[in-house]
C-alpha cells in the first residue's frame, strides 16, 4: 500500500515528538479510529492532512506531498519547474505571448508525430 510510507513517517514523527497517537488525534481533532486507520496505512484526505499539519506545526504542503496528494519535489521535471517559474514571473502580456508560443510548438510537435506515423 502506497501510504504505508506516510504511516511510517507519521509514526516516526509522533515518536520523535514524544507524543502518543491519541494525543495527536486529539490535537488534530480526529477520532481515535481514524487516527488508527491512518497509522495502519489508510491515505488521509485533504482536510485530515491540514488538521495533522496544524497539530504538528508543519507546512500543509509537506503532509499533502507525503500523503500523495501533491507530487514529491524529486518527482518534478526540472524543465517544467523552470517554465513555471518564468511564467509566474511574467506580466499578463508576456504570459499570453508565452502561451501562444507553447501552442505553436504543440501544433508543430503534433504535426511531426503524425508524419512519423506515416
Amino acid at each position: 500500500m502506497k501510504n504505508k510510507t506516510f504511516a511510517k513517517w507519521l509514526k516516526e514523527e509522533i515518536h520523535k515528538r514524544h507524543r502518543s497517537q491519541n494525543e495527536l488525534a486529539r490535537a488534530a481533532g480526529l477520532s481515535s479510529g481514524l487516527a488508527s486507520r491512518i497509522m495502519n496505512g489508510q491515505r488521509p484526505g485533504l482536510q485530515v492532512c491540514k488538521d495533522l499539519a496544524r497539530a504538528l506545526d508543519l507546512p500543509v504542503g509537506t503532509l499533502l506531498e507525503l500523503a500523495g496528494h501533491l507530487p514529491r519535489e524529486d518527482d518534478l521535471d526540472p524543465e517544467l519547474e523552470q517554465l513555471e517559474t518564468i511564467f509566474r514571473k511574467s506580466s499578463p502580456t508576456a504570459r499570453k505571448a508565452l502561451l501562444g508560443v507553447a501552442h505553436s510548438l504543440q501544433l508543430l510537435n503534433d504535426g511531426e508525430q503524425k508524419s512519423d506515423e506515416k
